[in-house]
Parts: structure tokens; C-alpha cells; sequence
């Protein structure tokens, strides 16, 4: 997994009015990237999570009750994912002219990665330092508001 302190370099440039479209399009990249090997990682965990909540649960709502940690952690996955792509929309956007929605949709990136840093604890899967070192730095300069 490439680490996230690069996409918070790139992040923390735009804070200090340095931030440009390559810089913006390399932090989605990384990002995407990086969401992507934390997918690959959750996913076996999650499937062996489904496999023993069936094997145990002959309810319904047994299962359900099993698996709502983990109906969090996909959220907060979709949720982050999602805001990958606004956050693209708004760099596209951009680069006609118009740097607002660029700065809203940035800003849901961070409301989607402080999302998977609570999530995760909740089924024993362990944040990697690398979140938490980019969202400690990023809370401090975040501006903006996830309009998307």
C-alpha cells in the first residue's frame, strides 16, 4: 500500500495556496490507490466475517446483528470511494475554470477517511499509521464543506 503521507504532502500544499491541478490529480491517484489495497485487504476479513456469521446464525436478524459492524465498514469504504469521485468531478471542473467544487469535494475525502478510521477498530482491523498521521495533520488545515 503506497503510503498516505504522500497524498498528505500533497493535500498540505494546497493549504498553503500552492495546491495545483497535477498536485490535486496526483492526490487522487495516490488516494485512489491506497483505498483500493485497504479494499483488497478488508475483504477477505469481511468474507470470513459473512461465512461465520451463517454457519452460526440460522436467523435473520442473528446474522443481521453479526454483520453490522462490518454493513459500517463497507459504508465507510463506499462512502470514501465515492468521494474519490465527486472529488475528480471537481477537479475536472477545475480545470474549466472553477475551483469550488474541487475544495467541497476535498473536503469530503477527509469526512470519508475520518469515517474508515472509527469504522475500522470496530471489527479488529488495525488503521494503518499512515491514516492516522495524515488525518491528524490534515484536521488542523481542512477548510471548506463536503457539498457533493
Amino acid at each position: 500500500m503506497k503510503p498516505l503521507y504522500i497524498v498528505l504532502a500533497v493535500f498540505l500544499s494546497s493549504c498553503t495556496g500552492s495546491w495545483t491541478q497535477d498536485t490535486a490529480q496526483r492526490a487522487l491517484t495516490s488516494g485512489a490507490e491506497v483505498l483500493q489495497a485497504l479494499d483488497s485487504q478488508i475483504a477477505p476479513v469481511m468474507h470470513a466475517a459473512v461465512e461465520e456469521a451463517d454457519a452460526q446464525h440460522l436467523d435473520r436478524e442473528g446474522y443481521l446483528r453479526a454483520l453490522e459492524p462490518w454493513s459500517h465498514v463497507a459504508s465507510a469504504i463506499s462512502l470514501t470511494r465515492t468521494s474519490f469521485f465527486a472529488a475528480q468531478r471537481g477537479l475536472d471542473v477545475w480545470r474549466l475554470g472553477d475551483a469550488g467544487q474541487w475544495i467541497d469535494a476535498s473536503a469530503c475525502l477527509l469526512v470519508g477517511l475520518l469515517e474508515l478510521e472509527a469504522v475500522l477498530p470496530t471489527v479488529n482491523i488495525e488503521v494503518p499509521a499512515e491514516v492516522h498521521n495524515w488525518l491528524n495533520l490534515f484536521r488542523s488545515f481542512a477548510v471548506g464543506s463536503c457539498r457533493n
